[in-house]
């Protein structure tokens, strides 16, 4: 019998083990065989990634330049003091100090109730919070800027960051809830519980740091920045018998990080003025030098630190919209270059908002292989200049001439009766605008009274908060005013074009339009002097000599003979009721309107047409439409809208204005006499004395042609105190001062447009302003 071969217990197990060895083996192979082959580039991309340090570089922010080359706003690098967001709520020191209290007081710590908790960390609070205020002290001096503007700052970005918490908080409820309801999910008492506390988790600006000054040299920045690590040995409960120590850094929570400002280098200019060329009460001898300060602030703007989720989704959508531009800035690893962080500074007034995503740079970036130590370094790109239309040195002496110091922009003897509003030496608030006709391109717009960014940073209630002047209103494209006389030109040359007036028709002055109604419709020769144009001349007006006189009445009949909606159609012919998409800062680009305003879309009546005839009624428009309405006249009826970007890529837009040529040089004909004849109201200058001295004294072989206007105004209401809730009360009353001019050798090459508000007569006011403007040109080489 032959013995069959049993395995013992011990084998089994031994096989059982090696199979179980080879299926483990086996689903190891298989695992890395997916690991290398499946996924293995994944992988190794994972790995690559860990053994790289990434440093992003800041973006570097485009240059303003002005038509000539000028640099108006550039970079400028410069050291920030930075501290973080815990450090600025507090709840640094209030961590610092619990954490004290609980390994001082361990034994008692465990059983103490929340108010006695409290009260052990009240009691060694002071010491951190001493801590963060020295740190304070040495940025105020490093940065020379006061401490309370240091608090001032650091309020406004816990408002900031604390609404963008409470919006951020809000959408991630709104979207929590939303997608439990689309799962069935009911909505229990513990569940709410938990949404809001993830949705109250802190958001990364929360976490980071904030900058809140600029060291005032490289030199303080360098110093401090050298002592960052220096740490200091407090005892908080030093005065209640305690010894324990605490190690703390010297500067809690302090930053010093290189970034880009941004300066204005001519932000500040001084012109010089010839005196010979002022009104006789002003005339002297030699220059007289003006400080222009806040050149060009509406329209430029400013910039600021503090980028929002809204810029970034505005960078978002300004890419979806652009290939092109999405992939010049976006990165291999699929990160935009020209992100925005926290404490980027973002354009937020003027061209620097409107042109931000041009002015935008790409962050570079620096890599650090850990396992080689080899570096790489991707420069940073510098966002694209944007070059303006405007003429810098131009834009400064319209300043100039409009600035108080010089005395034209202050009420005058020669301006005619002062009123308890604006006595004698009250500045008076205007703009100009300074339009070349061939190409629409905009010289020079100025709105005064102005103001600096050093103003804006230490003192904005000055700007924001005088509701009198309103320094921060673009009075040039943002606000609206009465067209006044300076509109008759264009009435006359649409009616004769429409048919409702012959070219050489005549029209009767009789003082008043209406035959028994002597103070209904009056011409203004009748309310002030009560004589007509008709005895005057010995016969009917022309166009010609109606505007050259400005009468009232035979404007007045063509609003008539035009009808309401007529009268709104020509205005709206002119531009009038269409937003440019300049960009300027200073209120919204105002479109102008024709038609009642209350109740919204009345008709235009008879009535109000009559009054629309001269420029009042239901109408209104800024400087700018009235500089574009008279290019539109000098093209014959070419509508080329005023633009201040010079955009090579952008296609200009043209209009065409139904404009009967004949009676275009009508129009300019009666322009022309207007301020050559000793009859046009834009001619001279009545002085107190009885001396005529005539408004302009333009460079040899320089024409002009232009219109006056004095347009009603409304008050300018305001209340004393700004609290309410006394009755308002007349802070400004009068005519608003017009005058535009079409100048050139031998046609017109350029539009000026001056408004002064409440300031009187167009001619006694604006016309010396607008005289010193036709000078600057000259200076400034465009005669």
């Amino acid at each position: 019998m032959v013995k069959r071969h049993v395995p013992s217990m011990f084998h089994r197990r031994l096989l059982l083990m090696a199979a179980l060895l080879v299926v483990a083996l086996t689903l190891v192979s298989a695992r890395l065989g997916v690991l290398t082959i499946a996924k293995g580039e994944a992988m190794r991309s994972i790995v690559e990634s860990r053994l790289i340090r990434q440093t992003w570089t800041p973006a570097v922010r485009g240059r303003i330049l002005d038509r000539k080359g000028r640099l108006l706003a550039v970079p400028a690098p410069r050291y920030d003091f930075a501290v973080d967001y815990p450090v600025l709520t507090g709840d640094w020191a209030t961590r610092r100090a619990t954490a004290f209290a609980q390994r001082t007081h361990a034994r008692e710590w465990a059983e103490a109730t929340p108010a006695q908790r409290d009260a052990l960390v009240a009691r060694y609070l002071p010491a951190y919070e001493r801590a963060v205020q020295e740190m304070w002290h040495v940025v105020a001096e490093a940065s020379e800027t006061p401490l309370g503007v240091l608090e001032s700052r650091s309020m406004a970005v816990r408002r900031r960051v604390e609404r963008m918490h409470e919006q951020v908080v809000h959408t991630r409820v709104t979207r929590a809830v939303a997608e439990d309801q689309a799962r069935g999910r009911t909505l229990t008492p513990e569940r709410e519980a938990e949404i809001q506390r993830r949705a109250r988790q802190p958001l990364d600006v929360q976490r980071t740091h904030h900058v809140l000054a600029t060291a005032a040299s490289d030199r303080s920045a360098f110093e401090l920045k050298s002592r960052l690590g220096e740490r200091i040995t407090i005892r908080p409960g030093e005065e209640f018998g305690i010894t324990n120590e605490e190690d703390i850094l010297r500067f809690p929570g302090l930053h010093i990080v290189a970034g880009e400002g941004r300066t204005y280098p001519l932000e500040s200019v001084v012109v010089d003025v010839h005196r010979s060329t002022l009104p006789g009460p002003l005339r002297g001898q030699g220059v007289v030098e003006i400080e222009v300060e806040g050149l060009a602030t509406h329209i430029l703007g400013w910039v600021r630190r503090g980028a929002t989720r809204e810029h970034q989704q505005a960078r978002s959508t300004w890419l979806a919209d652009r290939p092109d531009e999405a992939e010049r800035a976006m990165h291999t690893s699929g990160r935009d270059r020209g992100r925005y962080d926290s404490d980027d500074e973002v354009g937020v007034w003027g061209i620097e908002a409107s042109q931000e995503p041009i002015l935008r740079g790409l962050r570079g970036l620096i890599e650090r292989r850990l396992d080689t130590g080899r570096t790489t370094h991707m420069p940073a790109e510098a966002g694209r200049d944007v070059r303006l239309t405007i003429d810098a040195m131009l834009q400064a002496r319209v300043h100039a001439a409009m600035a108080p110091e010089l005395g034209l922009a202050t009420v005058q003897d020669w301006h005619g009766p002062a009123t308890p509003w604006m006595p004698v030496g009250t500045p008076l608030n205007g703009a100009a605008v300074v339009l070349e006709i061939e190409t629409g391109d905009i010289l020079a717009l100025v709105s005064t009274p102005s103001f600096t960014r050093a103003q804006l940073r230490d003192d904005p209630s000055s700007i924001f908060h005088d509701v009198v002047d309103a320094p921060w209103v673009n009075r040039a494209v943002a606000k609206p005013y009465p067209p006044g006389s300076i509109a008759k030109a264009m009435i006359f040359c649409s009616a004769v074009s429409r048919g409702v007036l012959a070219l050489d028709e005549r029209i009767v002055c009789t003082g008043h339009l209406l035959p028994g109604r002597t103070d209904d419709y009056q011409c203004w020769i009748w309310k002030r002097y009560r004589v007509t144009h008709q005895e005057d001349f010995g016969h009917p007006l022309r166009g010609d000599e109606a505007l050259m006189v400005s009468c009232n009445i035979f404007f007045y009949t063509l609003g008539r003979r035009l009808g309401g909606p007529g009268i709104a159609e020509v205005y709206h012919d002119y531009g009038l009721g269409e937003t440019l998409g300049l960009g300027v800062g200073g209120g919204e680009e105002f479109a102008g309107w024709t038609g009642r305003r209350d109740p919204p879309d009345s008709p235009i009546i008879i009535p109000d047409a009559i009054l629309m005839g001269i420029g009042q009624g239901p109408v209104a428009w800024t400087p700018l439409h009235a500089a574009r309405a008279m290019a539109v006249l000098a093209r014959y009826g070419v509508d080329l809208p005023p633009r201040i970007v010079v955009s090579p890529d952008a296609p200009r837009r043209q209009r065409w204005v139904s404009l009967d040529p004949a009676a275009v040089r009508m129009s300019l004909a009666g322009l022309r006499l207007a301020v050559t004849d000793q009859r046009g109201t834009g001619h001279h200058i009545i002085m107190p004395e009885g001396g005529r001295e005539p408004i302009f004294t333009p460079p040899p072989g320089v024409q002009i042609w232009g219109k006056t206007g004095t347009a009603q105004a409304p008050h300018l209401m305001v209340d004393p105190d700004g609290e309410g809730p006394l009755e308002p009360v007349i802070a400004r009353q009068g005519d608003h001062s017009w005058f535009v001019v079409l100048v050139g050798r031998d046609q017109p090459r350029y539009v000026i447009a001056v408004l002064m508000e409440y300031a009187g007569s167009g001619g006694k006011v604006s016309g010396p302003i607008v005289n010193q403007i036709i000078q600057a040109l000259q200076q400034e080489g465009y005669f």
